[in-house]
């Protein structure tokens, strides 16, 4: 696959990328529905208050939608963690906080959590700016966030 470079957005052709790099060997890859991913990919252009919730509903998005076969957790994950590079905002809750997150969106109801209060959780209250980033190798970027957050992903593949 290509290295993939955006510009203040998370295309499909990212996602994709994301998606077969968290995966295990072992796991098998799809995509089950490319619309919903699509969909999630949407809510980044929606008219929310602010870029943390906008990346928020994508993230949740993904988290329950299932547009793949597999990795649908943590592919949502590593999307929220590029986002945070787009918007300048890091997150700012530790792995097993997210992980609990992510598993609680994930699980029955979790579509009733409203994205102000994933974005809070995940960004602050502080709001950042949103800021170009040219040349952005999403492929390296994935590569040392799985690296990096191994228990993490580890954690979401259960």
């Amino acid at each position: 696959m290509a290295n993939f470079s955006f510009r203040d957005e998370i295309t499909y052709k990212d996602v994709l990328l994301i998606n077969v790099f968290c995966l295990k060997k072992s796991e098998p890859y799809g995509v089950v529905d490319e619309n919903r991913i699509r969909s999630a990919l949407g809510n980044q252009f929606q008219p929310y208050p602010n870029d943390e919730q906008a990346f928020a509903s994508v993230y949740k998005s993904l988290v329950i939608n299932h547009g793949f076969l597999n990795g649908n957790k943590r592919t949502g994950v590593i999307t929220l963690y590029l986002a945070s590079l787009i918007i300048n905002n890091p997150i700012k809750i530790s792995d097993q906080e997210l992980s609990d997150l992510t598993y609680q969106i994930a699980g029955e109801g979790g579509s009733q959590i409203p994205v102000e209060v994933i974005a809070d959780k995940v960004f602050g209250k502080q709001q950042k700016r949103k800021i170009s980033i040219t040349n952005f190798n999403v492929r390296e970027t994935i590569v040392s966030y799985i690296k990096n957050h191994a228990w993490l992903m580890k954690e979401l593949a259960k």
